[in-house]
This record gives C-alpha cells, sequence and structure tokens, in this order.
C-alpha cells in the first residue's frame, strides 16, 4: 500500500507540469491607443479611454503601474487607473482618465502619466509616456476641437501613415467666411483646439480649416471632423465632412470653411457648412501691358485670356510691336483664366497686369529678373496658380 500510494503521488507531480512552458517570460515592448481623437482633455467628468498594447504574449500575468510623473495637475483634477493586468496570453488591456469638473476658473494645465516601470511585475520592459493638455473653460467659452483622417490610411507601398504625419492642418477662426484668422488661430503639431473666449463681442464667426503643410508625395482626400463644448450647455456637438480638402494643392488660397458659428451674450448656435473656398472674385476691368524691349513683337509668344469658356488670344505684336495694352471687362460671377505660351527671345518680353482689386501680376525680365513662365499665370478656381 505505502509502495501504491507513492507512486500515485509521483504520477500526480508529474501530471501537473504537463503543458506548462518551462520557458521565461521575454521583453516585451508596450504602445499606447487612445480611444479619442484629441490629447486635449476638458473639465466635464468625461470618461477618456485608452489601450495598452505588448508587443508579443507572455506565459505569467503583466501588471503595470500608472503613475504621474510631470504636469501641472494636481490629483484633484482627475481620476485614472492606476494599474493594468495583461492577462497571460493576452496582448492588451485598457485604461482611463477622467478630468474632473470644477468651479475654480484655471489656467490650462499638463499631464504626463508612465505606463510601466521599475514596478511592472512580470515583464521587462521599457515604460511609455503620453502628456494630456487639460482645459479650464467657463460657462461663455466655446471649445472647439478638430481632428482629420485620410481616405486611403497608406502611401504608394501600402505602409500605413497617419492622417497627423500625413497632413498638420490649421484651424482658423474668422469673422469673414475664409482663413483669415482674425479672431484666432490653432496651429499645434497634431489635431487642433481653439477656445473661443466668452468675452468674445456677439457676432458671427466661421470655423475654417487650412493646410501648414502636407505630404508631397502621395496625393490623398482628407475627412474633416469638428466638436464643440460649452460647459453645461453643448456638450459633443460634432460633425463630419467627408471628402472635404485633397492634398493636390495646399496654398494659403486654399482653404475650407467648416461651420458657422452665431454668438449671442453666452449662447452659440452652430450650423455646419461645409464648403472649400469659392472662386475669387474677377469682376471688373482688367488692365494688360505687354512690351518687347527690342519693339519688334513677342516673336511668336502670346497669352491666352479664357473668360466664361472662351478664349482669345493676345500679344505684344497686336500693339505694332513695342507695346500693346489692353483692357478688358469682366462679368460678375465669371471665371478666368490667363496663360502663356512661349516663343522666341523671350527675355525681350514683360508682361504686367492689374486685376481690379488692384492685384499686380508682373512677369519678365525687366520688372522680375526673370522670363515670363510659360503656362498658367492666374485662375480663380485655383488660387494656388
Amino acid at each position: 500500500m505505502l509502495f501504491a500510494l507513492g507512486a500515485i503521488i509521483i504520477s500526480c507531480d508529474e501530471d501537473q507540469q504537463v503543458g506548462a512552458s518551462v520557458s521565461t517570460p521575454s521583453s516585451p515592448t508596450i504602445s499606447i491607443a487612445l480611444g479619442f481623437t484629441n490629447p486635449t482633455l476638458i473639465e466635464n467628468d468625461t470618461e477618456h479611454t485608452y489601450t495598452v498594447t505588448l508587443s508579443e504574449t507572455q506565459i505569467v500575468d503583466v501588471k503595470l503601474h500608472v503613475d504621474q510623473i510631470g504636469g501641472t495637475a494636481s490629483a484633484d483634477d482627475y481620476e485614472m487607473t492606476t494599474s493594468l493586468v495583461i492577462p497571460a496570453g493576452y496582448l492588451s488591456a485598457s485604461g482611463s482618465i477622467t478630468i474632473l469638473n470644477d468651479d475654480l476658473i484655471e489656467d490650462t494645465e499638463t499631464l504626463q502619466i508612465q505606463i510601466g516601470g521599475i514596478t511592472t511585475a512580470n515583464a521587462a520592459l521599457t515604460p511609455v509616456t503620453t502628456e494630456f493638455t487639460i482645459l479650464n473653460y467657463t460657462t461663455g467659452d466655446l471649445v472647439i476641437d478638430m481632428n482629420w483622417d485620410m481616405s486611403i490610411a497608406t502611401d504608394d507601398a501600402g505602409e500605413e501613415i497617419s492622417a497627423t504625419a500625413f497632413a498638420d492642418m490649421i484651424l482658423f477662426v474668422s469673422s469673414t467666411p475664409d482663413n483669415a484668422g482674425d479672431i484666432g488661430v490653432a496651429d499645434g503639431g497634431s489635431f487642433e483646439t481653439f477656445v473661443l473666449d466668452g468675452d468674445t463681442p456677439d457676432g458671427t464667426y466661421y470655423v475654417v480649416a487650412g493646410f501648414y503643410e502636407a505630404n508631397e508625395e502621395i496625393i490623398r482626400t482628407l475627412d474633416f471632423g469638428i466638436e464643440f463644448n460649452q460647459a453645461g450647455v453643448i456638450n459633443g456637438e460634432s460633425y463630419d465632412f467627408p471628402g472635404a480638402m485633397s492634398n493636390e494643392a495646399t496654398c494659403d488660397g486654399i482653404y475650407y470653411v467648416l461651420a458657422e458659428v452665431t454668438k449671442t451674450g453666452a449662447s452659440y448656435a452652430i450650423t455646419p457648412v461645409g464648403e472649400t473656398q469659392p472662386p475669387l472674385d474677377v469682376e471688373g476691368e482688367w488692365y494688360f501691358d505687354m512690351q518687347d524691349v527690342y519693339q519688334d513683337g513677342w516673336d511668336g509668344a502670346y497669352i491666352t485670356v479664357t473668360i466664361n469658356g472662351v478664349s482669345t488670344d493676345y500679344a505684344a505684336d497686336d500693339g505694332g510691336g513695342a507695346q500693346f495694352e489692353l483692357y478688358l471687362d469682366v462679368p460678375a460671377g465669371a471665371t478666368m483664366s490667363i496663360t502663356y505660351t512661349s516663343g522666341d527671345w523671350e527675355e525681350e518680353h514683360h508682361l504686367y497686369i492689374l486685376a481690379p482689386d488692384g492685384t499686380e501680376y508682373v512677369y519678365g525680365a525687366q520688372w522680375s529678373g526673370s522670363n515670363i513662365p510659360a503656362g498658367t499665370l492666374f485662375d480663380n478656381l485655383n488660387p494656388c496658380g
């Protein structure tokens, strides 16, 4: 009986180890994915989630501590997950941060947290940090958040590219439906946030998106999103604008009107707009001065002026050689373009154009130090020229 009992005990010990790994935990990396579009958080008791992911599964549970390691926020300003457990065989776990609402009027604060560290259990890894901006606003303030995404989130080689790496946008708030930005501008390194101060005079204002810079190697279309928040009044009012803009043209003249905001005291009426910039106004008298320094005409060169689809060619030769002046009346609402076709002895040709709004276009060696460029000189449908 003693022999049989000993055999059973030995057998049980061996069975308990069947299927258990004898390897040691590896040293995975961790990454953080925010469950919200903007790292700017607002004091409105909203819970913001994030996901922590391991690069590979582990044979034991991994426990990560979450700590504030910097920033101006105090423990009274927020509540957050202080530890995360990623179970054995799993890759991720979720945590959250809630920015607490209070009645204090405070400056903008920051919160820097670290996930993982020397207290991480059962895995050796390098901790990661992320930083949030905490906005404090009063009842009369309107917080405007803008985000964007790509229609195709890969480059031509199929490699994933983030929207913020692809394009850096600017958020303008203007008193006119354009990118004047006379009320204010938000131009950070990622998604944009602007606070329309409650002391701003009553009136109608426009929220406008424009390019700071964008990838020049591939052409992609951007989808825009905006969200409005006003303490105790407007909570997460959002609008989406799919296919809003392309990086095919990114000059200062290109912009997109997202919304119209009408302020009356501490109340805001928000109307989505979703329009690209209108054509440049070309109504009025246009003046053209075409000269040839050698006084024998433009040697086969000419400009083509197209108004509402009707094209006409003009050259200095039309005026008898040395100079040809031209006045054209352009009707309201017209489309208009001006192109130049080069000829011989280009260094002799000079062109001066005066638009009805006083804008001057000067080309040619005598005035601008270079020849007249061949191709499109002006197109009111393309502000980038």
